[in-house]
C-alpha cells in the first residue's frame, strides 16, 4: 500500500471519528487532554477519554462556564444552601456564605443572624436579695417591746420617803418584713435597768405591791423636792431564723421606755410654842 493511500485512509478515519464527537455533543480533546473553557481558565491536565455532565454543582473549584478544575461540569443548577467553607486557589480557607446559584453562577448574600441566647431562661425566677442579721436586727429594733415603769404607792411622793418600783418584760413573738419576706422573731428578756432621773439607778424588775424592804423589791427615794422623770430600759435576746443560714440569737437592748414623772414634795414641820 502506498503512502498516500494510507494518508487517504487516516484522513478519512479522522474526518469520522470527528463527526462522531461532534454528533454525540461531548466537548473537543486535544492530545488527550480536557481544553480551557470558553469563559475560564485552561484545564489542562485532566486525561480520559469521555466528560460526564452533572447538574449538581461542586462544592469546591469554578463554576463559571460549565467548566471544574478537578470536579464534573454543571449547567443551569441553583441552590440557597449556604455554602459552609471552601478552599480556594492554594488552599486558603474562605468564610462561611449563604447564597444561591442562578444558572452557573453562584449569588452570596448576607447570611441571617443567629438569635442572641437569653441570659435567663424564662420562667426561671429572679435571683432574691440576701437577708442578712444586720437588716433582721435594725427592722426589729423598731418595733422593740418595752417596760413601762410603775411607781408606788403613786406619782406624787414626798422627800426622804422609800418609793417601790416595778415592771412588767414578758417573752414576746413578734414578726419583721424584710426584703418582702416575713421573719417571726422572739423577744426573751434577760435583765432590766431604772433610771430614776436624778441619778440613780437600779436593775431588775422590782416587785408589786412589795412591803417596805422586800426580797426582791426595788426601792428609791428623793433627797430633794422636785419632778423626776424614771424609765426602764429591757434588754432581750433576739431569735429568729436567717434564711439560708438557720437560727440566729442576737443580744439587742431595748430603746428606753417612754417615761413616768414622779413629783416629790418636801414635808415641813412647824412649832409654835404657846403658854
Amino acid at each position: 500500500m502506498s503512502v498516500a493511500s494510507t494518508g487517504a485512509i487516516r484522513a478519512a478515519a479522522v474526518g469520522a471519528l470527528t463527526a462522531l464527537v461532534v454528533a454525540s455533543g461531548a466537548p473537543a480533546y486535544a492530545d488527550d487532554t480536557f481544553g480551557a473553557s470558553p469563559d475560564g481558565p485552561s484545564s489542562a491536565g485532566l486525561t480520559g477519554s469521555s466528560s460526564s455532565s452533572s447538574s449538581t454543582p461542586s462544592s469546591s473549584g469554578s463554576s463559571s462556564g460549565g467548566s471544574y478544575s478537578g470536579g464534573s461540569s454543571s449547567t443551569g443548577s441553583s441552590s440557597t444552601t449556604p455554602t459552609g467553607t471552601s478552599s480556594s486557589d492554594g488552599g486558603t480557607t474562605v468564610p462561611h456564605t449563604c447564597g444561591s446559584y442562578q444558572g452557573s453562577t453562584f449569588v452570596p448574600y448576607e447570611c441571617p443572624e443567629e438569635p442572641a441566647a437569653e441570659e435567663q431562661q424564662p420562667g426561671q425566677p429572679p435571683a432574691q436579695p440576701q437577708v442578712t442579721t444586720e437588716m433582721v436586727t435594725d427592722a426589729a429594733r423598731v418595733t422593740a417591746p418595752v417596760s413601762p415603769p410603775h411607781v408606788e404607792p403613786g406619782t406624787v411622793s414626798y422627800v426622804n420617803i422609800p418609793n417601790n418600783f416595778w415592771t412588767e418584760s414578758p417573752t414576746v413573738n413578734d414578726s419583721v418584713t424584710v426584703l418582702g419576706r416575713t421573719i417571726p422573731i422572739v423577744w426573751t428578756p434577760t435583765g432590766t435597768s431604772w433610771d430614776f432621773g436624778d441619778g440613780a439607778g437600779a436593775t431588775g424588775n422590782g416587785v408589786e405591791g412589795a412591803d417596805v424592804g422586800a426580797p426582791g423589791a426595788i426601792e428609791h427615794s428623793y433627797a430633794r423636792q422636785g419632778s423626776y422623770d424614771i424609765s426602764t430600759s429591757t434588754t432581750y435576746n433576739l431569735s429568729f431564723v436567717l434564711p439560708g443560714q438557720g437560727p440566729q440569737t442576737i443580744s439587742l437592748t431595748a430603746p428606753p421606755s417612754p417615761p413616768v414623772t414622779l413629783t416629790v414634795r418636801e414635808i415641813q414641820t412647824l412649832v409654835d410654842f404657846t403658854r
